[in-house]
């Protein structure tokens, strides 16, 4: 290969060297964004991920969803998280009940619009509708969450 290389003439092995040179910064130069990109991507545990392949799953995408946007360095949002905990886990309601972590999934939370932690959303038409949400302001308790999900 080297004395195929050798062969070129001066001006096409100026060329490939340059070539060369231009795809080894490409490749080895610190960014923050990749060089190349995917259209998909997954992460096992991001409960992000889990909440867009629920709103997919669905055939209408029209299931009522409480959703919480936390931060895991929030001190209310770590106060409350015990409660939700316990608020998915015992559900037996039509609603589903879920939670994204505004860190791992920022996209998402800009999505729906988050500014301030914990923020909880009541969207009725489901997760593919983010435009139709409707914002928790009630107190941050089991009962006054419980009572606001069968009001809905």
């Amino acid at each position: 290969m080297l004395s195929n290389f050798l062969k070129l003439s001066g001006e096409n092995q100026f060329i490939i060297v340059v070539l060369v040179i231009i795809i080894l910064v490409a490749m080895f130069y610190p960014r923050s964004t990749p060089l190349i990109s995917t259209g998909f991507s997954a992460r096992l545990g991001n409960l992000g991920g889990k909440i867009e392949l629920e709103a997919f799953s669905n055939e209408n995408g029209d299931d009522k969803t409480l959703v919480l946007f936390y931060a895991p360095w929030c001190g209310h949002c770590k106060k409350l998280m015990p409660i939700w905990d316990r608020l998915m886990s015992s559900n037996s309601t039509d609603v589903k009940i879920t939670k994204v972590n505004s860190d791992e999934d920022g996209e998402l939370a800009q999505k729906f619009g988050v500014e301030s932690f914990p923020t909880i959303y009541f969207l009725p038409k489901g997760l593919n509708n983010p435009s139709e949400r409707i914002e928790f302001s009630g107190d941050r308790t089991g009962e006054a969450l419980l009572a606001f999900i069968a009001n809905k």
